[in-house]
């Protein structure tokens, strides 16, 4: 994408993003995303931290009956992987171990896992547990291969307020490309000012604001390395 004059962002239609059509601007105008400035300023109302694996032995000593908790594992799959037609749900059931103990996983509508998850395959996985019975659930995880998770440990993914049919993942590529494609508005604050009260600039602050302490980027089908790590620009977490 070719750089915007910096008196476009604040006008520029939402629909100048790539990706960004009439139904997906429809959906950001229900949240008060009109222009790309709009979307610019639209910050996130909290961030998800990839913290480190944690033992499930663990998360069964914190948990109680019925309740719970965000957690990250990192387990290798043992035993078969399960799947059952429940009127329109296919729903697919398997569990991982650690050193430590056991932990149940479910999937709806992923049948493709499979293929996936084969016994003796190690993967992270991250989700809310729950507690049924004497049993450690989770379900909908969201797994990475190991590589690719290590990249992520201690940094923040931005959560942002939605609207139904607006997903996380959406405001995230749509900011992604305003940051990294379009020229900032002038910073009327005076250099010798921010200088002799250690202030940032407007350009990183709203880059700060959005990603925390994330400085590459990251796809579906990428893990980064030394050579494709691309200075200052913003990640997709996908």
């Amino acid at each position: 994408m070719e750089e915007i004059e910096v008196t476009m962002i604040e006008t520029a239609d939402i629909r100048t993003i790539k990706g960004v059509g009439d139904k997906t601007a429809s959906l950001y105008n229900k949240v008060g995303i009109y222009s790309v400035y709009d979307a610019l300023t639209y910050f996130p109302r909290d961030y998800d931290r990839y913290s480190p694996p944690v033992p499930i032995a663990d998360i069964r000593q914190t948990m109680t009956q019925g309740n719970s908790e965000f957690h990250t594992v990192a387990g290798t799959v043992f035993g078969s992987v399960r799947q059952k037609r429940v009127r329109h749900l296919t729903i697919t059931n398997l569990s991982i171990k650690d050193a430590s103990g056991v932990l149940h996983l479910t999937y709806f509508n992923m049948p493709f896992l499979s293929k996936v998850l084969k016994s003796g395959s190690y993967y992270i996985f991250r989700g809310r547990v729950e507690k049924k019975g004497d049993e450690l659930h989770m379900e909908q995880a969201k797994m990475f291969k190991e590589p690719e998770y290590q990249v992520l440990i201690n940094t923040f993914r931005p959560r942002y307020p939605l609207t139904a049919g607006l997903s996380n993942n959406t405001l995230i590529k749509t900011v992604a490309q305003i940051l990294n494609n379009f020229t900032f508005p002038t910073d009327h604050l005076p250099p010798a000012v921010k200088k002799n009260h250690n202030l940032i600039d407007y350009q990183t602050a709203i880059k700060k604001i959005h990603f925390i302490l994330l400085t590459i980027i990251i796809t579906k089908t990428t893990i980064p390395t030394k050579q494709n790590k691309i200075k200052n620009a913003i990640p997709i977490i996908l």
